[in-house]
């Protein structure tokens, strides 16, 4: 084909360059846009926990301590909350692949079929 019809065989191999290229960041972003959308998630999280700590400080400055307080202990509520379930989440993730791992060692063989010895 590339003697016969040079033409398609140019657009034929551009065409797998860009297949390949698609490929290349289709395995890239399934990588990556968790670790974005984490990532943003932990932004705006900081920022609305700021914010609601420099409403509940304008509450106190207009003499509301109620509404401040209330305000800044459902805030750190919420922090303290979501810190501890990260926490709680990623002992559960390692001790699963823990489990997972030493049950992948049971019985295992080698690469020719024999069984693993030792």
């Amino acid at each position: 084909m590339r003697t016969e019809v040079p033409e398609v065989y140019a657009l034929y191999v551009e065409t797998v360059r860009i297949e390949r290229d698609h490929r290349i960041w289709l395995a890239r972003a399934a990588l990556m846009f968790p670790y974005r959308i984490a990532r943003l998630g932990q932004v705006l999280g900081f920022l609305v926990a700021v914010c609601v700590l420099g409403v509940a400080g304008y509450a106190l400055y207009l003499d509301e301590p109620w509404v401040a307080g209330i305000l800044t202990a459902i805030d750190l509520g919420s922090l303290v909350a979501v810190f501890v379930r990260g926490q709680t989440l990623a002992r559960r993730m390692k001790s699963e692949q823990n489990s997972a791992d030493e049950s992948v060692g049971e019985g295992e063989t080698e690469a020719d079929g024999s069984p693993e010895v030792g």
